[in-house]
């Protein structure tokens, strides 16, 4: 069974792979498109630009962030497993 992650994972790494491949700083025209979500910053090559648009965007960051903590920082006693974070908006003007 293919979770959402994987297939998030699977999407973005031939993304990043096409991107290589045409010289581009693969990073930086990710980051552009997960800013924007402008396709532009994505090459046709390898039908990258229509395997980004299947990603979760919000779900990726979610993932990306949780990584980043779960490889700089102890687990935190009570703490979600990666992947299984919950998120809520915090709206300081309410």
């Amino acid at each position: 069974m293919r979770t959402m992650e994987n297939e998030n994972r699977e999407y973005i790494l031939r993304v990043y792979g096409a991107l290589q491949e045409k010289g581009y700083n693969a990073v930086g025209q990710i980051v552009g498109y997960l800013l924007t979500e402008d396709p532009t910053y994505i090459t046709n090559h390898l039908d990258a630009r229509r395997l980004i648009r299947k990603i979760d965007r919000y779900g990726l960051l979610a993932d990306i962030v949780a990584n980043y903590f779960d490889d700089t920082e102890e687990h935190v006693s009570g703490g979600a497993p990666a992947g299984q974070h919950q998120f809520e908006r915090s709206d300081a003007s309410l």
